[in-house]
């Protein structure tokens, strides 16, 4: 809403300028056929100079806003959805604190604890066939975790589902 003021505001400035030295040039020519003072051509010359610096502090301003809104911009490496927000929009976090969680919006994955025996036999890139009850789904191992979990002493897998 901001940035649309000041466009606004610099498209005025612009139209001042333009006024300014389409003035300027009529008194620079009236001047010369000895119609008008040097005062006045003076005070039109340098009318266009102020409107000049005042187009290019509106330059400025709409700079200083893009320069704001890109700061305050935050991009996830991943297409998703926001789950949960942790902080109010417009307030002023400490760097690193968590501000949403993401739902990752691309394929499906599912992680799974299997046993260090197991998983010493599969590599990324091997296709299985995870069930779910009567649900057969198609995946592909994508990663393997290299330690084991704490409570269930077994290894991460990280399963890409197909469908």
């Amino acid at each position: 809403m901001r940035r649309s003021r000041l466009q606004a505001e610099r498209r005025q400035r612009e139209a001042d300028l333009e006024l300014a030295r389409l003035t300027a040039e009529r008194q620079a020519t009236l001047q010369r056929q000895g119609h008008a003072s040097m005062q006045r051509h003076d005070e039109a010359r340098l009318t266009v100079l102020s409107r000049e610096a005042a187009l290019a502090r509106a330059d400025a301003e709409i700079a200083a806003v893009d320069i704001d809104i890109a700061k305050s911009e935050i991009r996830a490496p991943f297409a998703g959805r926001i789950a949960e927000r942790f902080t109010d929009e417009g307030r002023v976090v400490d760097p690193g604190a968590p501000v949403v969680r993401l739902l990752e919006s691309g394929r499906a994955q599912v992680r799974i604890g299997v046993s260090p025996a197991a998983a010493s036999a599969l590599s990324p890139g091997d296709r299985t066939v995870l069930t779910s009850g009567a649900v057969e789904m198609p995946a592909v191992l994508t990663a393997l975790r290299p330690d084991l979990a704490g409570g269930t002493r077994t290894v991460p897998a990280l399963f890409e589902l197909s469908a």
